[in-house]
């Protein structure tokens, strides 16, 4: 499998860097994870998420992820590519409880 942090970014960020984030997992958005699972259908396939983990079943194959974030598992978007044999799931990661974002947005001097 494969996991990608992606970051939800516009021209304001690229180009003149006001929101204050970085290029780092800190400051991401989403996971997305790409599992190979060659030769399965998709009703053989069995997706457990919570905010903490993901468990992905099928007869052959067991993959049991442990978040680096908490994750917002109702906000997932799943996708079964059945020619290529690849399940791909993009979690959206909650940022509440994020140290800079609470010193920001509580300091006056950052709004």
């Amino acid at each position: 499998f494969e996991s990608l942090y992606r970051q939800r970014v516009g021209t304001e960020d690229v180009f003149l860097g006001i929101n204050g984030s970085d290029p780092s997992s800190n400051c991401c958005q989403e996971i997305t994870y790409k599992i190979e699972l060659p030769n399965t259908v998709l009703k053989d396939i069995q997706i457990d998420l919570n905010d903490k983990q993901m468990v992905v079943q099928t007869k052959d194959y067991y993959l049991c992820q442990y978040f680096q974030y908490k994750t917002d598992p109702k906000g997932t978007k799943a996708k079964f590519i059945s020619d290529k044999g690849i399940l791909e799931l993009v979690i959206p990661i909650v940022r509440n409880d994020d140290f800079w974002w609470n010193m920001m947005k509580d300091n006056e001097h950052y709004v």
